[in-house]
């Protein structure tokens, strides 16, 4: 199960919730009869958060392009592109560098050896559900003297209002500096909240209402501009 603190992290980041999941164990070509782990392409190691590249077209249809962790880790998005570009032009399997794709129900499975492969790697398309929330800006807000724009991000139970989030992130900023994220798992606000701050350049924070990954009421972040 996720934690708090992975999830924390990757809002600090800049990384979406929402994720899809597909329960297929293999998905075939229909040609070759070669097979492709659905698992890995899809689930990945459920220990790294899942990275939305972006939209895509595939056979008609927009959807997401979801690189998932793996034991190589999350592939690049570039590489991830050009892997979906090659299948479908060349409508293959196999395909450069190892990798191999097929399609999924209506979406493409893609993955680059095994679950047991230490450098394993693996991706998806997922459809775009017109209904899925999208993350709300709200506004911009000072940090620490530093310009970001407040994102109120899609959990599953919708997206939190930006005046609580609002809110909660002048809660957290009264904090001083110093004592902000004390502990991995960030530091406690009102109402179950929970807020950290990227020790990376960005100083972006990121901010959930909930204790897990399967708790997670309401999540937001902040991006510098």
């Amino acid at each position: 199960m996720f934690k708090r603190v992975a999830i924390l992290a990757a809002l600090a980041a800049g990384t979406v919730l929402l994720t899809a999941c597909n329960a297929s164990m293999s998905a075939s070509d229909g040609k070759t009869g070669a097979t492709v782990d659905v698992n890995l392409a899809t689930d990945g190691d459920q220990e790294s958060e899942p990275v939305d590249c972006g939209e895509v077209e595939v056979n008609g249809s927009t959807q997401k392009l979801i690189a998932v962790g793996a034991n190589g880790g999350v592939v690049g998005c570039t590489e991830a592109f050009n892997v979906l570009d090659e299948y479908l032009t060349k409508g293959t399997t196999q395909l450069s560098d190892g990798w191999a794709c097929a399609p999924d129900d209506a979406s493409v499975a893609c993955v680059k050896g095994d679950a047991q492969d230490p450098e394993g790697l693996g991706f998806h398309t997922e459809a775009i559900d017109a209904t899925t929330p999208k993350p709300v800006e709200c506004g911009e807000v000072d940090v620490d003297g530093n310009k970001h724009m407040l994102i109120a991000e899609p959990t599953v139970d919708g997206v939190v209002g930006c005046t609580e989030a609002f809110n909660i992130l002048d809660e957290y900023l009264t904090i001083p500096a110093a004592q902000r994220g004390a502990s991995l798992d960030g530091t406690d606000l009102s109402d179950g909240w929970h807020c950290t701050t990227d020790d990376g350049e960005t100083a972006s924070i990121g901010c959930v209402q909930g204790s897990t990954y399967n708790d997670i009421t309401f999540a937001f972040g902040t991006r510098p501009m």
